[in-house]
């Protein structure tokens, strides 16, 4: 009996510490990236506002050269807004909304420019990140990876006069 507690008490903890590995690794792949919206809270009716968005993405360890294709590997970012009443974070009814679309300068910023708010009251930028790479396989088949991460963001503003 001594024996099959002994065993039973090795067996439970050996288990234990697997499961936490396991999920302390599924914690590291989901891993959101450094997202920084830099634009004004509070902004003017009908005045031209510019802001930036800095990223810093799980694919920066791939290539930090963007729309620069450097051996075999290729890499866009772009950001896609839409202005709304409400934050949404449905990103099926994203797509389908007209959207002003930004690309990124480099790695890290997107600038964003000539955003105007036309009306008076709490508003909403809403869109959708994407960080696209493709990579060459050098394959005889020409063959070639794609991966793409796409983040919904949304920046609240208050419009005065």
């Amino acid at each position: 009996m001594k024996n099959l507690c002994l065993t039973f008490l090795i067996s439970t903890i050996i288990l234990s510490c697997t499961e936490k590995k396991k999920s302390a690794q599924s914690n590291e792949l989901k891993k959101l990236p450094e997202i920084n919206f830099e634009f004004p809270d509070t902004i003017h009716k009908n005045i031209s506002y510019k802001g930036k968005i800095y990223y810093s993405g799980i694919f920066d360890t791939i290539t930090k050269n963007v729309m620069e294709k450097k051996n075999g590997i290729d890499r866009y970012i772009i950001f896609s807004l839409t202005k709304s009443s409400h934050p949404n974070e449905n990103i099926a009814a994203l797509r389908k909304m007209k959207l002003d679309t930004f690309g990124a300068i480099d790695n890290n910023a997107i600038l964003l420019d000539n955003i105007i708010f036309k009306e008076l009251g709490v508003f909403y930028i809403n869109g959708i990140l994407n960080d696209h790479v493709t990579i060459d396989t050098k394959r005889s088949d020409k063959k070639i990876r794609y991966i793409e991460k796409e983040y919904i963001l949304n920046h609240k503003i208050v419009v005065i006069q």
